[in-house]
């Protein structure tokens, strides 16, 4: 498996960490059915937020997209509205993919509130969206 999962229930998030190789479908459908376990786990109000970091893969756009068309269908993925999801990496493919999820008429409905490039960056945004 190419993907680690931090659960971080003191802040309401789950960290996923991938690294190569990236397994299509397996990876995004575990990330999503972790999340939709973990906020089960969770229960109450609030969102949960979903950190995917992409900082150590390669991500190609045959990728990307498969990884996008399965953010639709299943329950903790980026459409969900009880999850906010925050995209980790330096790749333009990677940023590429999270605006397009966050602006693009075609996503309408995505919960994607940032694509940053550290750890700490999602972890900020996340406080700040706690905070209001």
């Amino acid at each position: 498996m190419s993907i680690q999962i931090e659960k971080l229930p003191e802040i309401r998030t789950i960290y996923y960490t991938l690294s190569e190789p990236v397994e299509l479908p397996g990876d995004p459908a575990t990330s999503m059915a972790a999340t939709a376990q973990f906020k089960q786990e969770l229960s109450g109000e609030g969102k949960v937020y979903r950190v995917l970091d992409f900082s150590d893969v390669n991500l190609g756009f045959g990728d990307m997209m498969v990884g996008i068309a399965m953010e639709r269908e299943h329950e903790g993925g980026a459409f969900d509205p009880d999850v906010a999801t925050i995209y980790i990496g330096k790749s333009e493919l990677v940023k590429l993919g999270a605006n397009a999820l966050k602006s693009q008429n075609q996503f309408q409905g995505s919960n994607v509130i940032g694509v940053v490039e550290t750890r700490e960056e999602a972890l900020d945004l996340i406080r700040e969206h706690l905070s209001q």
